[in-house]
């Protein structure tokens, strides 16, 4: 029975393959420095404009700001409803002119939640370094933090505050749809507050400044997160994210030119993204493998991959699973032992929702 349904599964993967598809759209027109736009699930450029060119993420850096303070709370005995006592210096903060705040007293005390809602819906600049400072103990330990994270991912960025407000903070487009991909994936809760329309804080409502949500003025459908950004060096910032029909687009555009072409950015990268997404995807069933056996194990290796990309891989014989590799970094070259010299050995590897046979 096993063997059956394997049988069917490898039938249906192949009838996969000879699906025709229509050419790419032409690509979409953005005014922004640098773009980029990636499938969720495989992490696949589907679009880019200078996506390895460093740039300043303005207050984008916040969703790295948020990444290690979510990677931190739990170990730190941190909860969303843990109270925070506003410092002299941050209170000073988040009253200064020309900076994205609420204000906060100083001796306040506001819940974790509270100042995570400021941060993601109003850019509340005080409010990431009073979670960064909470979790690392200063607002210096939490960069340091920052940094190491970001390292640990191999995002290409560095950065000097946590706000987003130093000229000197660098990330590339590709890096930043990557942390937007990781940290969906592994705090999936950010989109609970990335999908908020408005904040009411101390009686006054702000109103969010990510204008592709559902029933705003550039809404895309879907939309559900995640930051813009402003500085003068940086230009308009968006990283957008948007899911329809169980499939999941990031779109990130660095440098535009104001607030409303980056929503016309941010709404024709993610309008291409669902368009063509499948036109880019495809080329993974063209992925090819030569077999061999090395001291009596069985070696598939890969050839034909369009991109590198992490995924999980399993052998297959007689409908029985005989090895599995999970998280695995596919590339040309890449080897993958059987651990088994045994006949009708079947290679699939499984990305996202695609389940690709691999052949000779």
């Amino acid at each position: 029975m096993k063997k059956r349904i394997l049988s069917l599964f490898l039938i249906f993967i192949l009838f996969c393959v000879s699906v025709p598809v229509h050419a790419l759209d032409a690509p979409p027109s953005v005014t922004s420095k640098a773009a980029i736009i990636v499938d969720y699930d495989t992490g696949f450029m589907i679009y880019g404009k200078n996506p390895d060119a460093r740039r300043a993420p303005a207050s984008m850096t916040k969703m790295m700001s948020l990444y290690s303070f979510f990677s931190r709370m739990n170990g730190a005995g941190i909860t969303l409803d843990t109270p925070v006592t506003i410092s002299k210096s941050i209170a000073a903060l988040s009253v200064k002119p020309g900076l994205s705040n609420v204000p906060l007293g100083e001796g306040e005390v506001h819940s974790v939640d509270t100042l995570i809602r400021a941060a993601c819906i109003v850019s509340a600049n005080a409010a990431i370094v009073a979670l960064g400072s909470l979790v690392a103990g200063s607002e210096e330990a939490f960069v340091q933090a920052m940094n190491a994270d970001a390292a640990a991912l191999g995002l290409d960025a560095g950065f000097r505050d946590p706000a987003g407000l130093n000229d000197n903070n660098f990330i590339t487009p590709r890096s930043m749809a990557e942390l937007c991909r990781i940290i969906i994936r592994e705090y999936p809760q950010i989109l609970t507050y990335t999908s908020l329309k408005t904040f009411t804080f101390k009686g006054r409502t702000y109103a969010s400044t990510n204008q592709l949500l559902d029933g705003l003025s550039g809404s895309y459908p879907g939309t559900d997160g995640l930051k813009t950004g402003y500085i003068g060096v940086a230009g308009y910032c968006l990283c957008a994210t948007s899911k329809r029909e169980g499939r999941r687009v990031i779109a990130v555009t660095m440098g535009s030119s104001g607030t409303n072409t980056r929503t016309s950015d941010g709404y024709a990268l993610l309008r291409y993204g669902f368009r063509n997404i499948e036109e880019i995807v495809e080329p993974i069933y063209g992925i090819r493998a030569d077999f061999s056996t090395e001291n009596g194990v069985t070696m598939a290796t890969l050839k034909n991959v369009p991109a590198s990309f992490n995924a999980s891989v399993r052998w297959f014989s007689n409908g029985e699973t005989i090895a599995r590799h999970d998280s695995v970094h596919i590339e040309n070259g890449t080897k993958m032992p059987a651990y088994a010299p045994q006949d009708g050995l079947e290679l699939v590897i499984s990305v996202g929702p695609y389940n690709v046979l691999v052949r000779p």
